[in-house]
């Protein structure tokens, strides 16, 4: 399945070790990842937290697939951790996951450079179209 992005989904977890993140349901205020789909690939950050709620120090970001049965998202692809950018080694605690877009994605939009790469791009309208290329010079 495609990448998904979805806005202010944030769940807790109390996964340790090198394991996927079992999911343990979306902090007040937000959604949980049930919001993607089942199947869906998505873009995590997750980091452990004191009891306080302070952070911790261990921290992972990467890419992963939500699995419905089970609710759990898999360690597909770590971008960078506190672990030398390999999969944290979690010790007991709860962390806070949560869907987010990290700079390796961006960056390869940014490589490639072309507009047709994004999907749900936005389309403008005749004028908008010739105004954008007035003001860029072209």
């Amino acid at each position: 399945m495609s990448l998904v992005l979805k806005d202010r989904v944030l769940e807790t977890s109390t996964t340790v070790g090198t394991a996927d993140f079992v999911l343990g349901g979306a902090v007040t205020g937000y959604q949980a990842f049930i919001t993607v789909g089942d199947g869906a690939t998505v873009p995590y950050t997750i980091q452990n937290n004191n009891a306080d709620g302070t952070l911790q120090g261990e921290w992972e970001v990467g890419q992963g697939t939500y699995h419905l049965s089970g609710n759990y998202v898999s360690r597909d692809l770590v971008y960078e951790s506190s672990n030398s950018n390999n999969k944290v080694n979690f010790s007991a605690g709860t962390k806070t996951i949560f869907l987010d877009l990290p700079s390796e994605l961006i960056s390869t939009v940014a490589i490639t450079g072309s507009y047709n790469d994004l999907t749900n791009k936005p389309t403008l309208g005749t004028a908008a179209a010739l105004n954008a290329g007035v003001a860029n010079g072209v």
